[in-house]
């Protein structure tokens, strides 16, 4: 903690020296990725290649960075962007990447396969309430979908004591 403090104070100096400035933010980055700060040593690595595109250090922890956010895809682009090297670590970090890009994709359709499955069983009881004319306290809106929320329905008998409530297949 003691290390990025330091080196905080050392870039809040502004000092006009680009060379400089990579190396305190890259420096800050791998005290912030050791005391497991990852999205503030990502920040940093990033600033620390703007002051120096070559910056080796920092395109190394960044990208490791990445890869530990599971940002697969941003990986790979940091990894492109001014990227002239031959390094094996590096282009383990790149293989890692893609993996994690492949992974990134596949949750990404199966929440889209998700939401529209979702959004299907709310068309479908929205419009049987509208064809029964089923009435709400507060009122809701049987033609828009997506602005209906599950928490929404709630049943209340009389004869019971309690409140049930039913999730999205209608099962309690």
């Amino acid at each position: 903690m003691k290390e990025s403090l330091v080196f905080f104070i050392g870039i809040n100096q502004r000092c006009t020296d680009r060379y400089l400035n990579s190396i305190l933010y890259a420096n800050r980055a791998a005290a912030q990725k050791h005391i497991g700060n990852i999205g503030s040593a990502f920040r940093d690595c990033f600033f620390a290649r703007k002051f120096d595109p070559e910056n080796m250090k920092a395109i190394i922890r960044g990208a490791e960075c990445l890869v530990e956010l599971g940002r697969g895809r941003q990986c790979m682009d940091w990894l492109k962007i001014n990227y002239k090297s031959d390094s094996d670590y590096l282009n383990e970090l790149y293989a890692k990447a893609q993996q994690l890009a492949i992974i990134e994709e596949r949750d990404e359709r199966k929440k889209r396969r998700e939401a529209e499955k979702d959004l299907f069983a709310k068309q479908r009881l929205l419009s049987a309430f509208k064809k029964r004319n089923i009435n709400f306290q507060p009122a809701i809106s049987f033609d828009n979908p997506e602005l209906f929320e599950w928490s929404q329905i709630e049943v209340q008998l009389s004869s019971l004591k309690e409140v049930i409530r039913f999730n999205h297949n209608l099962k309690l």
